[in-house]
């Protein structure tokens, strides 16, 4: 995503504020100028139009809050565009060019996974975040390596990060210990289904001999189904013959009385 237009009706020092960010050449912009010139309430003013007004804002010495406003078009990768602007309140305060109401997630498709606070610390560093992480600097304790990264971080406290990872890590893996922990239980697990793996597979040789056993008894199998077929219709022809018998017995004693 980038900025293509950034309008500034109302906000901070900034009235019917513009500018324009054409892509053209290397497509790189840097704004410059003397102190108290509004590069920092330029800075904030990005980061409300893409995140919301604070409530209690500071930017409003010269419009009262009712009247701030920030608007900017934008630009995607792949040509998608959005106009839209920033009003202060408690909700519904994205609108599209012409003031109507957005979605209050309108801008999540473009923003992703930077919230504010991302934003703040990797594209947002202004006068005061620095100012912080130099007191950090000046006055943390630990390796000089946390400090700087701090102060290069808006004063965060990597401190507390190493020492949640740390637990983390325990949480995971600790020692030889086997309780408590995932990675040695899940590890003994997969030795485990490994083991039972291997106890599984069966070898070529004894998967053809199966094969022909199976072939052997199919065959065996056809041969005393034909068999028993054999027999069966000699017992019913044998039945037959039997049920005849006194019909025969009887058709002699008449055929011996004439």
């Amino acid at each position: 995503m980038r900025f293509e237009r950034l309008a500034i009706p109302a906000y901070g020092p900034f009235t019917g504020f513009v500018l324009e960010l054409p892509a053209e050449g290397a497509d790189f912009h840097l704004i410059y100028g003397p102190n108290e010139a509004g590069k920092s309430s330029l800075l904030r003013a990005i980061r409300d139009l893409l995140y919301g007004i604070h409530g209690q804002t500071p930017d409003n010495f010269i419009h009262d809050y009712k009247d701030l406003r920030i608007a900017a078009t934008i630009a995607a990768a792949d040509g998608r565009r959005l106009t839209f602007q920033r009003r202060k309140g408690n909700s519904r305060t994205l609108l599209d060019a012409q003031g109507e109401a957005l979605p209050d997630d309108a801008l999540a498709g473009w923003l992703g996974v930077v919230d504010r606070d991302f934003f703040t610390t990797v594209f947002g560093l202004g006068a005061e975040e620095l100012r912080r992480g130099a007191e950090a600097l000046l006055h943390g304790h630990g390796e000089l390596g946390q400090a700087l990264f701090s102060a290069s971080l808006a004063g965060t406290p990597v401190h507390r990060i190493l020492a949640a990872l740390e637990a983390e890590a325990r949480t995971l893996f600790n020692g030889r210990a086997r309780t408590n922990v995932r990675i040695r239980p899940a590890i003994a697990a997969y030795e485990e289904a490994q083991r039972r793996s291997k106890e599984a597979v069966v070898r070529p040789e004894a998967w053809e001999a199966v094969q022909r056993a199976l072939a052997e008894a199919g065959a065996e199998r056809d041969r005393l189904d034909a068999e028993l077929l054999a027999r069966r219709q000699r017992r019913d022809w044998l039945q037959r013959c039997l049920d005849a018998l006194p019909l025969l017995g009887r058709l002699a004693e008449q055929e011996g009385r004439r």
